[in-house]
């Protein structure tokens, strides 16, 4: 057999496959396969190669042990070697036995292969269709059914031995057993425990839970069962008493199912519990094995849900939030907000591990410290526990945010799955790598544990240099597969930096002819551009030096660039250099000292936004460069979660440009409501509408130059509200079946209709008499209300009140609209408004109901010099109501409550509104139809 057997070969193949080969042996099992007419035989001593497979398809009168002789061809079957169509030359009984050889269930291969072999003490671990797995300690091996046994084996059994000839079917190896002769059964097995489960899965505080197993016995006589468990990591177990009765959540009585009733527990406790059973001759079994020192445990969570039940799973390391999938309704405290632009962090009042989240892009935004009830669907994002699809954000009131939990640096990367989402606090540390900042807004810093990741995804204004020190550093915890887990610093207050850096001047650049741009690489004190005498700019290509003039010096909203205005041009052809003296940093460093060189100014290559406009095919596909003043400034979390910035600039040709570009509007310093830039991207199309992108990110940019800041922005285009024509337009493109935006507008009328929670934003309709236009007020710019003459109005309650509105031009399914994003841009125009000198009659568009208390909103205004009456008259010319008779005009404001002069309501129908102004003799009218309605 060994001759057969033998092979070097990695596929395990014969040398003889295919040859007929004669051959004698002892037969080690009959009976094998599923015709029962396969068997092996052996070489009469035994060991490895010495067995192999005689695929017979014939009756045989032979027997475990008896000598044959056999003439067959050797062949492989998916990789088990076997003796094929085999003639049996002789057969007799012997008196020489065949002893098994020895090993391990782990050490079971090729050589083994038709060998009889022996395992010492195997473990049943795991049942399987057409047989079980057994285990000595060695590793795994599969026991099939290739033989007839009666044995059925339980998860725990250990045999002293177990004996079989070992085959290779289905890419693995086997022990087959001849027979219930090949298994060591001890004398008497103790109780089998399996199939152990409790239910309710999350029971909160005041569920018992019913705990369940599979308990089985060799003698069926289980005498005692037990569940033996504690509330919290230590203590003694207390003991309840299982049953299989029917009655105690196990199934039907006499089935073999036993269970046993836990009595409530403490909230945000572990419950552990093991599992005793005992037979009638006293041997005892534990589930799980190593109990007590090993236990099962469930989680008890609070009976409101908290962010401690989403978030908790037990190991330090991570792990999918048990919630996972779910939507969820859950109440905390905001801890961080604006995190990546528009999510918030919110944590369990108390805080503490296991108790915050994140929660991404919420329709609307809350305060720090709000507390808030949220609904949203519990997600796995690479492997962040978030609430994403959020339907709802409640703010409940004002609560308190915790203290922050301390933990060290070294737990950040992998060990501090307990507090992400949460708002932590870490000791004194230094900057030890940058590396990652630029691209990532990544740094590291080292307490006196080891490393952790500091991330800036807050939007701060800090620059790390290694070396930095730190007092604390505190913030919520964030996550990413790479490098882990981090913590975001709300603000740089977060951040208790021992600053001992001096401010460094980084470029300076000609931004116009006679503007110079310094920045330095990080924030300075707010007086630094006071004193001009800091600052000193000479020309090196003339060899005088000759000093320019500094007119003014201003610090820039970013902190960090002065901006120096010269009374000479700074023209292309020269060179300077600046000299700076004496600049301090927030913290009091002084930079005593630096100069810079620079070239003069190099007029760029503007194009006016008319003209793109005008001729959009020219444009499209090209660099271009635009120079205007931006005037609206939107961060956008697009349907797929991605960041972009949206904003709107406008230059002197009257006319408006989307900025549209992927990134936070964060990372794109420059492009501020207010500030006068040059910006240079790409001219495209998108649904519809010509926009500008590819431009690049970061606060020193080459594609987007800062020129002044503060600007006033362009006066806007004074449009009715009705006027289609002017409104197509202001947006109006060469393609016809393109559109443009971003044209600063503004409108007066009366808000006749507030549509909240629409597609993301608010919706105004507004009416000043000639028709209906939509002021659309998307979420992300998270303005709720307004400040009028009469104070804070949420938009919601703007409905009959008149107001002027400013805003860029924008459209949606091709109708012309408007944006609005700034209380500044909402003004109330009836309130200390000068008198226009014209004849103004305005109303809504739209029927009244006043038997339902609704009023009716009416503007006019008329010649202060002249007598002025507004009277109201039915269809056959009737005089039926006068709201004003007065000898001087001006606007005023009314509200009609459809009542006439003897206070009575009007009946339903259609009535004429009639302004009449007198000034010299010479009489002006207006009129306007009303219609008293109803509600159906």
């Amino acid at each position: 057999m060994r001759d057969i057997q033998f092979t070097e070969s990695p596929d395990g193949a014969s040398p003889l496959v295919g040859q007929t080969v004669e051959v004698a042996g002892l037969v080690s099992g009959y009976g094998f396969g599923s015709s029962g007419l396969q068997y092996f035989i052996s070489d009469p001593g035994g060991g490895l190669w010495s067995g192999v497979l005689v695929f017979d398809t014939q009756p045989r009168n032979i027997e475990i042990g008896d000598s044959v002789v056999v003439r067959a061809t050797v062949a492989e079957s998916g990789g088990q070697t076997r003796l094929n169509s085999p003639e049996l030359l002789g057969a007799h009984q012997s008196s020489t036995g065949i002893s098994p050889y020895a090993t391990v269930s782990g050490s079971v291969s090729e050589p083994l292969e038709g060998v009889f072999t022996e395992l010492s003490l195997p473990v049943v671990t795991e049942i399987v269709t057409g047989g079980f797995i057994v285990n000595d300690g060695s590793g795994p091996l599969r026991v099939r059914d290739g033989f007839e046994f009666l044995y059925e084996p339980f998860i725990g059994d250990t045999l002293e031995f177990l004996r079989g000839i070992v085959s290779f079917t289905s890419n693995e190896f086997a022990l087959n057993p001849r027979g219930d002769f090949d298994f060591g059964f001890s004398s008497n097995r103790p109780p089998l425990i399996s199939d152990v489960g409790f239910s309710p899965e999350r029971p909160t505080g005041v569920d018992p839970v019913t705990v369940t197993a599979l308990i089985s016995d060799d003698q069926n006589n289980v005498t005692e069962a037990l569940v033996f468990y504690r509330f919290g990591d230590s203590g003694d177990f207390a003991a309840v008493t299982m049953h299989d009765d029917g009655e105690h959540g196990d199934d039907a009585a006499g089935d073999g199912r036993w269970g046993g009733i836990l009595p409530a527990g403490p909230e945000r406790i572990e419950c552990h519990f093991y599992i005793s059973a005992r037979d009638g001759d006293g041997a005892q079994a534990l589930s799980p094995d190593g109990a007590p020192a090993t236990t099962y445990s469930y989680l008890i969570r609070s009976i409101n849900l908290t962010i401690f039940d989403i978030q908790y799973v037990g190991s330090p390391t991570g792990g999918d939030s048990p919630l996972n999938g779910q939507i969820v309704t859950v109440t905390g405290i905001v801890t961080g907000t604006n995190f990546d632009g528009g999510s918030f962090f919110m944590n369990d009042p108390g805080g503490g591990p296991w108790s915050g989240v994140l929660v991404f892009n919420p329709p609307s935004t809350p305060a720090e410290g709000d507390c808030v009830r949220v609904t949203a669907r519990v997600q796995e994002y690479f492997e962040l526990t978030e609430l994403s699809s959020v339907s709802s954000v409640v703010v409940l009131g004002q609560g308190v945010v915790a203290p922050p939990d301390t933990i060290h640096a070294s737990m950040l990367p992998d060990s501090s799955e307990a507090y992400e989402g949460g708002f932590v606090y870490i000791g004194p540390c230094v900057v030890t790598n940058t590396e990652d900042f630029g691209d990532f807004a990544q740094w590291t810093v080292r307490d006196a544990t080891g490393e952790g990741i500091i991330l800036g995804d807050f939007g701060l204004d800090y620059t790390p240099a290694e070396g930095d020190s730190f007092q604390f550093i505190q913030g919520c915890v964030s996550f990413n597969s790479n490098p882990g887990h981090m913590i975001a610093p709300r603000r740089n207050e977060d951040m208790g930096i021992i600053d001992r850096r001096a401010p460094q001047l980084l470029t300076a650049e000609a931004v116009t002819e006679h503007r110079v741009n310094l920045r330095f690489n990080e924030r300075l004190s707010p007086s630094v551009a006071e004193n001009l005498d800091r600052f000193e700019i000479i020309e090196v290509t003339n060899p005088d030096f000759p000093e320019l003039h500094i007119e003014s010096a201003q610090l820039f909203n970013d902190g960090r660039t002065v901006q120096i205005e010269t009374l000479e041009s700074l023209p292309s052809t020269a060179a300077y250099q600046v000299e700076v003296t004496d600049i301090s940093d927030l913290a009091g460093n002084v930079l005593s000292h630096a100069t810079l060189g620079f070239g003069g100014y190099s007029a760029t290559e503007v194009t006016e936004i008319a003209d793109i406009y005008n001729d959009f095919r020219a444009y499209e596909g090209l660099p271009t460069t635009l120079r205007g003043v931006v005037n609206f400034v939107q961060d956008v979390t697009t349907s797929s979660g991605s960041r972009r910035i949206s904003a709107y600039i406008q230059d002197g040709s009257g006319r408006g440009f989307n900025l549209s570009q992927t990134g936070a509007a964060s990372t794109f310093p420059g492009i501020q409501r207010g500030n006068l830039i040059e910006i240079t991207g790409v001219v495209n199309e998108f649904s519809g509408s010509i926009q500008m992108g590819e431009f690049a990110a970061g606060p020193n940019s080459a594609d987007i130059r800062v020129l002044a800041e503060n600007q006033p922005l362009y006066p806007p285009i004074e449009i009715r509200t009705g006027d289609l024509r002017t409104q197509a337009e202001i947006v109006r493109v060469s393609d016809p079946t393109l559109s443009g935006s971003g044209t600063w507008c503004r409108t007066i009328g009366t808000v006749y209709q507030v549509d909240e929670n629409v597609g993301g934003g608010t919706n105004i309709f507004i009416d000043d008499g000639s028709g209906n236009l939509t002021i659309r007020v998307w979420d992300s710019m998270n303005l709720d209300s307004i400040e009028l003459n009469d104070g804070w109005i949420p938009l919601g309650e703007l409905v009959g009140k008149r107001v002027s509105i400013a805003g860029p031009s924008s459209t949606f399914n091709g109708d012309f609209q408007m944006l609005a994003g700034y209380t500044e841009d909402f003004e109330d125009p009836s309130i200390g408004g000068a008198p226009s000198g014209d004849l103004v009659l305005e109303v809504p568009n739209r029927a009244f109901a006043p038997d339902i208390g609704q009023k009716f909103p009416i503007y006019m205004d008329a010649p202060p010099a002249g007598a002025v009456r507004l009277r109201l008259f039915n269809l056959r010319g009737q005089l039926v109501h006068t709201f004003v008779d007065k000898r001087a005009g001006g606007p005023q404001s009314l509200e009609w409550d459809g009542r006439n002069d003897l206070n009575e309501l009007l009946p339903l129908g259609t009535y004429i509104l009639h302004l009449e102004s007198i000034v010299n003799g010479k009489t002006e009218s207006l009129s306007k139809p009303v219609v008293v309605g109803t509600r159906l």
